[in-house]
């Protein structure tokens, strides 16, 4: 047939018959194509049946029935040394019989599809050797296509030494067959991997009872040593007891993804996302849902991470229904060892660098975050609220320097927790955010907790010395009439179980200023430093100014007993309490055995028993300090050697500082005499006939 134009081709009759065929144009020869059998639906099984001859093309219109998106085109090779060519039951096939010599060859153009290696997505047949087979052709640089549908394994699909691959789910369906399986994605020794658009499905909507504790099963994808592991767009439903598991793996994104996990019925440990020992992990805009539980001891954990190197950054996500604390077997459920604590996200042992931001966290119940021996952190604009079923025995945040050596992180340096909302109404944790140290020869240092809103918090922040470099700033503290505890304190304590040598724990430069506390309870106290027992260690600067607290009142009178500062520092060296605001309280300040303390131009109102300035060993500067209700200094001019100054801000007890400012009449020595509380006082002169101006200070 001599060459022409493909115009001036005959049109051939379709469908066409065995003994037809269509002209096909190869290297400016027009060459026969043969189909198929006459009447036949050309399939991959038809395809085995026909000889190749070289250079001749042929359309196969499906891998078992035609449609079903396994066929393709192909061109035939011929003449080849006998085992050249290998069946892979997709891009090659060898005539049935043959030995290698000739086979026709799938022409690839774009997408590799599983279903050109005879994968099914019928939920029924076992796809894993299909899928398998084609991961194994799969060349470098290369997009795989599930083309939808739902995909049964019976074994792990394994994608070791891939480079540069692309797997598109297009809302394909991943999940087990009639057994579990360990791992449906297996991308050990991979690189430059993205997953996209599946739903890997465990099955199991309520885990079994007999999984064994720490038995990691059914991990929807699965990472070691590799680089660049990208996932987005899936969903990970009914999986345990890891959902996405990223080990030793350079760097790790997650976008867009939901997690979901199954109804847990026993002491199982299991997370939804888990990465131990890698390089870099940003998780941004997931879900992270656990079953509706009521039982804290049972929860999932959200995200779990061990020892990235880098950095991990958690942005944008929701969590709901997460959270374990297990420190007991639930009553009648299997007996499994290991009892254990999992926050929503739960961080253990060094961690480079950490940045929770904008995420939102519902129905928690248990700590939010756990980070142990972490390196710079920041926790900013999360919003978190608990469930009424919640565990109240752990902190909401807890920050703790690492108990294992050797560790990057001996200590808690570089923190900013900031712009947070914590609402604790249905349920109060014992500690809201907690700063542990457990040396004294490693400080926490650099410490910033600022714009945060704590709601119904019963101990907001509790910081365990020695402390260096903290500042708690610009926070706002409620707690409402629904609260059942009457505390929104912050406390900087000793750690009962610290450990090293005890004149090395120097605390230094603690910040506490610019604080909002408002309750509607009887509160006790909103500010406590105590460094009781204490030795050799010593106290620096610790400044606690210009905070406002209001505390509750009842039909006009006061029914707060609420003591701003507790103060209980041995070795304190300098402490300053100035320019607060008090309304209500009825003991603000209370230093007991401190040592320099200044007290000044701090505001009251509403004070049944004013100022407690007491202790041994306290030094005292106490000036300016006032009740709102009167004037606290000026002048008077006695008269027949006495004078009556009316001030509302004089309280029994309180001492006055009295100064001749003008001498007049006969001068003679001057005394306070009596004070009628919130109303008056007086100066008194010896001499009968002194008219002086006196200058006066009241001094609470």
């Amino acid at each position: 047939m001599a060459d022409v134009k493909i115009t001036q081709l005959p049109q051939a009759t379709l469908p066409l018959a065995g003994s037809e065929v269509f002209p096909l144009v190869q290297n400016g020869t027009t060459v026969q194509a043969p189909v198929g059998s006459a009447g036949a639906t050309t399939t991959v099984a038809v395809l085995r049946t026909v000889t190749p001859v070289n250079g001749v093309f042929t359309n196969v219109e499906g891998y078992y029935a035609a449609g079903d998106g396994g066929g393709g085109q192909f061109y035939a090779v011929s003449g080849a040394t006998p085992g050249t060519y290998v069946d892979n039951g997709g891009t090659i096939i060898v005539p049935t019989g043959g030995n290698g010599s000739s086979a026709w060859l799938r022409v690839v153009n774009g997408p590799v599809s599983v279903r050109w290696f005879g994968a099914q997505g019928n939920g029924v047949s076992n796809d894993a050797p299909a899928i398998q087979a084609c991961v194994n052709y799969l060349p470098a640089s290369f997009n795989l296509s599930f083309d939808g549908g739902t995909y049964n394994l019976e074994s792990p699909i394994t994608f070791a030494g891939k480079i540069n691959v692309v797997l598109e789910g297009g809302g394909s369906t991943i999940r087990s067959g009639a057994n579990y399986v360990a791992r449906y994605f297996d991308f050990t020794d991979a690189v430059n991997v993205s997953v996209r658009d599946f739903v890997f499905d465990g099955r199991q909507q309520i885990m079994p009872a007999t999984v064994l504790y720490n038995d990691n099963r059914n991990i929807g994808v699965y990472s070691e040593d590799s680089t660049n592991l990208y996932v987005e767009n899936c969903r990970f439903i009914n999986l345990y007891t890891v959902h996405l598991f990223s080990y030793r793996t350079s760097y790790t994104r997650v976008s867009n993804c939901y997690f979901q996990a199954p109804v847990a019925n026993q002491n199982q440990f299991y997370q939804c996302l888990m990465a131990q020992t890698v390089g870099d992990v940003w998780i941004e805009n997931c879900q992270f849902i656990g079953d509706a539980y009521t039982d804290p001891r049972l929860g999932p954990n959200g995200i779990f991470a061990s020892g990235v190197s880098n950095t991990l950054r958690i942005e944008n996500n929701e969590f709901n229904y997460l959270g374990r604390n297990n420190q007991a077997v639930p009553g009648g459920g299997p007996s499994q060892a290991g009892s254990h604590r999992l926050g929503v996200i739960d961080l253990y042992y060094d961690v480079g660098e950490v940045t929770l931001i904008n995420n939102v966290i519902k129905n928690c119940m248990a700590a939010f975050y756990r980070g142990n021996s972490v390196g710079r952190t920041t926790i900013q604009n999360n919003n978190v609220s608990y469930n009424a079923n919640a565990s109240t025995d752990e902190p909401v945040m807890l920050l703790f320097p690492s108990s294992i050596t050797p560790s990057r992180f001996m200590d808690i340096n570089n923190v900013l927790i900031s712009g947070n909302t914590i609402d604790e109404s249905d349920i109060s944790s014992v500690i809201t955010i907690q700063i542990t140290t457990n040396s004294w020869d490693y400080p926490s240092k650099n410490i910033r907790v600022e714009d945060n809103t704590f709601i119904n918090s019963r101990f907001p922040v509790y910081t365990f010395m020695p402390v260096q470099d903290t500042t708690i700033a610009n926070n706002r503290f409620y707690i409402d009439s629904n609260s059942t505890f009457n505390f929104a304190v912050i406390n900087v304590l000793r750690n009962a179980n610290i450990t090293g040598t005890e004149a090395n724990g120097f605390t230094n430069n603690l910040s506490i200023t610019d604080n909002i506390w408002s309750t509607n309870k009887i509160c006790a106290r909103a500010v406590e430093v105590s460094y009781v027992p204490v030795n050799t260690a010593q106290i620096g600067n610790i400044e606690i100014s210009r905070n406002e607290f209001t505390a509750a009142t009842a039909g006009g009178t006061v029914s707060a007993v609420a003591t701003f500062l507790n103060c209980v520092d041995p070795n304190q060296i300098y402490l300053k309490i100035n320019d607060n605001i008090f309304v209500n309280c009825a003991d603000p300040v209370y230093p007991r055995n401190s040592g320099l303390t200044e007290i000044a131009r701090n505001r009251c109102k509403g004070l049944p028993g004013g100022f407690i300035l007491s202790g041994s060993g306290s030094t005292l500067q106490n000036y300016l300090n006032r009740q709102l209700t009167g004037v606290l200094y000026g002048t008077a001019t006695l008269s027949g050697g006495t004078v009556t100054v009316s001030s509302g801000e004089i309280r029994s007890g309180d001492r006055v500082i009295i100064t001749r400012k003008t001498s007049a009449g006969t001068t003679g020595n001057l005394s306070l005499g009596t004070i009628v509380d919130k109303t008056s006082f007086v100066i008194s002169s010896t001499s009968a006939t002194d008219t002086s101006v006196v200058y006066w200070e009241i001094v609470h």
